[in-house]
Formats: C-alpha cells, sequence, structure tokens
C-alpha cells in the first residue's frame, strides 16, 4: 500500500540556536506522530540544517514550494504563524487545493478515508481544503 506523503510547515530560524533546536525537536515528533498514523513527515529544514549560508533562503524557498507540490497534504505545526515560510507554504498549498490540517486528530481521520473521492469530500467538511 502506498504511504501518504505529509509536507509539515512550521518554524525553524529562532532568536537562537537554542529555539532551532526546540523547533527540530517539535519537527521530529511531529514525523513521529504522522508516522504512527500511517504516513511518512518531511520536515525540509531537517534536510540543510547546518549549511547555513550555502543556500539563500530564495531558493531554499523555491526548493520547499516544489517539493510540498509533490506532497498529499501538509501539516501546521506547533508555532507556524510565527514563521514566514509556513506562511508562504500553507498558502501555497492553498492556492493548490492541498488539504492542510492544523490537528493530528483531523489528520488520523483524513488519512483513514478509504479513497481519494472520499478524501475530498472529508477535506472540504473539514474546513481544511479551500
Amino acid at each position: 500500500m502506498k504511504k501518504l506523503v505529509i509536507y509539515i510547515a512550521g518554524p525553524y530560524k529562532g532568536k537562537n540556536r537554542r529555539d532551532v533546536t526546540d523547533n527540530l525537536v517539535t519537527a521530529q515528533e511531529t514525523i513521529e506522530e504522522i508516522y504512527h498514523r500511517g504516513a511518512i513527515g518531511i520536515f525540509t529544514p531537517l534536510m540543510t540544517d547546518g549549511f547555513a549560508g550555502v543556500f539563500s533562503e530564495e531558493s531554499m524557498l523555491e526548493r520547499d514550494l516544489w517539493l510540498l507540490e509533490k506532497c498529499d497534504a501538509v501539516y501546521a505545526s506547533l508555532g507556524w504563524h510565527n514563521s514566514e515560510g509556513a506562511k508562504q507554504e500553507i498558502n501555497h498549498a492553498n492556492q493548490l487545493n492541498i488539504p492542510v490540517f492544523e490537528r493530528f486528530d483531523l489528520l488520523g481521520e483524513w488519512l483513514n478515508a478509504p479513497s481519494k473521492s472520499v478524501q475530498r469530500r472529508l477535506a472540504c467538511q473539514l474546513g481544511v481544503e479551500k
């Protein structure tokens, strides 16, 4: 059975390295929760953490939006409202009608839907798809 891929939109940067570490821990916990619900979660900053100055923010956002387009849904993680990048990612998902979830229970319900058509109806009913 094909696993669905959930893009995680959430904060990465912070005022200091401790904030960044806390955000990465939150992302890892989110990935684990998504995995336990039967899907694969990706948080793109985990791919480039430690490469400060190597990639421009513009190129990373371009890569992130491209990857987001390949995903089945987006999970807006804790603190996403405080992240300009996460806001852009969620806006992009909304423009493409990719479901965006802020709660694990709703994501789990959507993941357990028996078909894509039921998932689409459920996303509309849950108000997670524009």
